[in-house]
Parts: structure tokens; C-alpha cells; sequence
């Protein structure tokens, strides 16, 4: 009786800790968002200032359409690296592939949080702030593709000959 009143005990805290980490990745969460919402609203009070409309379209339209590469770039890697992590769990891949791929993992999840905003400040290097933020976001990206590549190849070399 005492067995199975300690494992109940251990059980409960366990779920609690576990509820507990849950809701302070939540709040994490939660906070990011506010952030990047506040972002958005300052961009987009900057844009309504700006004198040249067709300008303010180009620009809007360059914000949602970096917002919208970012986000299907990172689900694309999260999905690519889900498949990697369930090939190393088959072939029993060594902690340092694993150690890789959680690396990545959180690399994929940061990126996935970052917001892309054109600088506002002068009207008449628009085009060349959109630029940077282009190859800012491509950098990025190109950075977490090479990380995948890393974890293929490793994977590659781990997997034993037949």
C-alpha cells in the first residue's frame, strides 16, 4: 500500500512539473508575441506616413511577403528536421547527431520568431533598406539550411555499410 501510495505521490509531481514547464514555454511564448505584435504596429504607423502611396504598397507588401518566406521556410526545415530526428532514432545515431539536431531545433524556432521590418527612416533609400532586410532574411536562412546539410551528412556517415 505504501508502494503504491509513494508512485501515486511521484506521479502527481511529476505532472505538475511538467504542467508547470508547459506554461512557462507558453508565457515565453505569449511575451514574443507581444513583442512582435508591438513591432508590427510601429511599423505600420511609420508606413502611414509615408507622403508616396504607391511606395507604402510596395513596402506593405515586401513586409507581409518576407513574413510569409520566413514562415514557410521554417516549417519546411521543422519538417525536414522531424524527418532527420526519426531516421537517427532508427539507425541509433550517436548523441552528437542528436545534440545537432536539437541545435538546429532551436535554431528553427528562433528564426521562426524573428520579423523582417524595412527601416522607415528615410524615404529615399527605401529600396536599399529593402534590400538589406532581403539578404538578411536569406542569410538566415541559408545559415539553418547548411545546418540541415551538416546533420544529413552526418547522418550519412553514421548509418552503417550492409
Amino acid at each position: 500500500m505504501k508502494k503504491v501510495f509513494i508512485l501515486t505521490l511521484l506521479l502527481f509531481t511529476l505532472s505538475i512539473s511538467a504542467v508547470s514547464a508547459q506554461n512557462s514555454t507558453q508565457s515565453g511564448k505569449l511575451i514574443r508575441k507581444e513583442i512582435i505584435n508591438q513591432k508590427r504596429d510601429q511599423f505600420e504607423t511609420r508606413l502611414k506616413l509615408l507622403k508616396d502611396t504607391r511606395k507604402q504598397k510596395i513596402v506593405e507588401n515586401l513586409d507581409k511577403s518576407y513574413a510569409n518566406i520566413n514562415a514557410r521556410w521554417t516549417a519546411h526545415f521543422k519538417n525536414v528536421l522531424d524527418r532527420l530526428s526519426k531516421i537517427a532514432d532508427r539507425i541509433n545515431a550517436p548523441a552528437k547527431i542528436k545534440n545537432q539536431i536539437t541545435a538546429t531545433l532551436t535554431a528553427i524556432e528562433t528564426q521562426a520568431t524573428k520579423t523582417y521590418t524595412i527601416d522607415l527612416s528615410d524615404e529615399t533609400k527605401l529600396g536599399e533598406a529593402a534590400q538589406a532586410i532581403h539578404q538578411q532574411l536569406r542569410s538566415d536562412l541559408e545559415s539553418l539550411r547548411d545546418q540541415i546539410k551538416d546533420i544529413r551528412e552526418s547522418l550519412k556517415t553514421a548509418v552503417p555499410a550492409p
